[in-house]
């Protein structure tokens, strides 16, 4: 609930923007494209998926290898595993049903940082382009950190959201902000803020990790697949204030 608040806040703040839109600003390219091949979608996050596009969520049925190959499994003997084996193997058979959701088109798009107090970013503006599926990024390659200011966050999708029923999710890592591990839908705050310059960002005190930290998560229904793009974020230099990551959960 306070991060709602204070993106509430950010909202409010939006009447003072850039008298040009930020993708028009001169700015520096950035090439992320390579994403996180090892990112694996959250659970909990599933779930929130299966319960909000119920048709396009379902589990399809093993292919015709992937079925030979589990009856080679099932025929060998079984092996003595400890606690630990076990966990390693229940993450194993998660992956492997993540594969099989051969309903998700993974999205790709562009991250604008646009400073608007002057020297607040090492750039005066940044495009930070991803690849199919999103990626990550830190703070520290962009965010010089000998002055406090404001800067903008906004994205734009190479193929864009239904406009009623794609949503937004935010998977907090942040100890100071809304807490680790914990989950939002922030739909309509995004969207309100994506009209505008996107989110509004300050450095004091760290609030700009504080309500960023963690995975936004953009999701919508097309052509009978779920599309679906992660956007982490990070500052590598403050450990202390971000939470352990369990992606799973």
């Amino acid at each position: 609930m306070k991060w709602l608040m204070v993106f509430a806040s950010m909202i409010f703040f939006l009447g003072c923007h850039h008298k040009e839109a930020v993708e028009k600003i001169k700015k520096t390219e950035v090439d992320l494209t390579r994403g996180d091949d090892d990112f694996v979608t959250p659970a909990a996050l599933w779930k929130t998926l299966e319960a909000a596009y119920p048709d396009l969520t379902q589990i399809a049925p093993p292919t015709e290898k992937e079925s030979k190959e589990e009856k080679k499994e099932e025929k060998k003997e079984p092996k003595k595993e400890d606690k630990k084996e076990g966990a390693k193997k229940t993450d194993s058979e998660e992956e492997e049903l993540f594969k099989r959701r051969p309903t998700v088109d993974p999205l790709a798009f562009s991250v604008f940082l646009t400073e608007k107090t002057a020297g607040i970013l090492k750039e005066p503006s940044y495009e930070l382009k991803f690849g199919r599926g999103g990626g990550s990024f830190d703070y520290r390659d962009y965010l010089p950190e000998d002055k406090n200011g404001t800067f903008f966050l906004k994205v734009k999708y190479a193929e864009e959201l239904d406009p009623k029923f794609g949503k937004i999710y935010y998977l907090s890592n942040s100890k100071a902000g809304s807490g680790c591990n914990k989950y939002f839908e922030v739909t309509k705050y995004w969207k309100d803020a994506m009209k505008h310059d996107g989110l509004v960002l300050n450095t004091s005190d760290f609030r700009h990790i504080d309500f960023t930290a963690g995975t936004f998560f953009f999701v919508s229904p097309f052509g009978g697949k779920l599309r679906l793009g992660h956007l982490s974020i990070k500052d590598s230099r403050h450990p202390d204030l971000l939470c352990e990551v369990n992606p799973r959960h």
